[in-house]
This record gives C-alpha cells, sequence and structure tokens, in this order.
C-alpha cells in the first residue's frame, strides 16, 4: 500500500490510499483540525469517488444516509 499525506499548519489535512498497488488512489481521508472529517472511496476504479462516509465524534464512520424512492 502507498500513502500520501497533506499537512496545513502542522496538522494531518488530507490522506490518500493506494491499497491494491496499482499506482491509483482508492481512498482518501479528509482531516479538519487534524481530525478525521470523511472517507472517500473509488470502489470502480475510475478516478472519482463512489461513495463517501463521514465520522462521528470518537473517529467512528456513520452509515451513508438512507433516501426513499422519491429522494427525501
Amino acid at each position: 500500500m502507498d500513502t500520501w499525506e497533506d499537512y496545513a499548519d502542522g496538522l494531518l489535512a488530507r490522506a490518500q490510499y493506494d491499497d491494491d498497488n496499482d499506482a491509483r488512489v482508492e481512498r482518501t481521508e479528509t482531516y479538519r483540525a487534524g481530525r478525521l472529517y470523511e472517507t472517500a472511496f473509488d470502489d470502480n476504479h475510475d478516478g472519482k469517488p463512489d461513495r463517501t462516509e463521514r465520522a462521528l465524534e470518537g473517529g467512528v464512520s456513520q452509515p451513508p444516509e438512507r433516501l426513499s424512492c422519491d429522494g427525501t
């Protein structure tokens, strides 16, 4: 696995991961004030995030928000 990290004001701001060693980013973690804010996943390897999970207090991720068929 390869990892790239970006820092702002000495704190981790973003981390990108190539989880399967294909030289492409599969997972991007975004941090605010040095704490995990959200994680985006490129599941189909097209270079764009397919799903995003937001972190709750304490770094626990919440499941994606559920929508009804009419979008509400």
